[in-house]
């Protein structure tokens, strides 16, 4: 990686994100192995969706979410 360049002062002073973008890249780290990444993402979204939209408060979102992913990552 250039780290160089993400702290050089004249890319800085175009690009001020870039130390922080630099502190992200350093620290990053992959995602978790999902098998079944697809009833994942569904689970997630339905859930998200619910508690943005007001069909369900937060917490029972939440709580319907955490029940998906459990069953999800049992199978």
């Amino acid at each position: 990686m250039y780290a160089s360049l993400f702290e050089d002062p004249a890319v800085v002073a175009k690009r001020p994100f870039f130390p922080t973008l630099l502190t992200s890249l350093k620290n990053a780290q992959p995602r978790p192995k999902v098998v079944q990444y697809g009833a994942t993402t569904k689970a997630i979204q339905e859930e998200a969706y619910a508690a943005i939209t007001g069909t369900k408060d937060t917490d029972t979102a939440l709580k319907d979410m955490q029940a998906k992913l459990t069953e999800v990552s049992s199978k």
